[in-house]
């Protein structure tokens, strides 16, 4: 699945045609998108503090859950929030 900015990259590549429409269509999605190819992530250590509100201090699963997390964390999470 291709996103705006491949698609923003294969236009550039053709002439800049979709390049152009976005600059002069919709210039504020186009500066995001080109933003974001500059963006790193760096992930900041969560405080103790807030992992406790978070979680809280007591594990409620089942071994079950634990296993499938072991297995594929993705899924895991996916089945949570789905």
């Amino acid at each position: 699945m291709l996103h705006l900015i491949d698609y923003l990259i294969i236009s550039i590549n053709q002439n800049g045609l979709m390049y152009r429409w976005f600059l002069n269509n919709d210039e504020n999605k186009l500066n995001a998108s080109l933003r974001g190819l500059l963006h790193t992530n760096i992930p900041v250590k969560l405080k103790q503090e807030n992992v406790d509100k978070l979680y809280g201090n007591k594990l409620n699963t089942t071994i079950t859950r634990l296993e499938k997390y072991a297995n594929c964390p993705y899924s895991y999470f996916y089945a949570i929030w789905a």
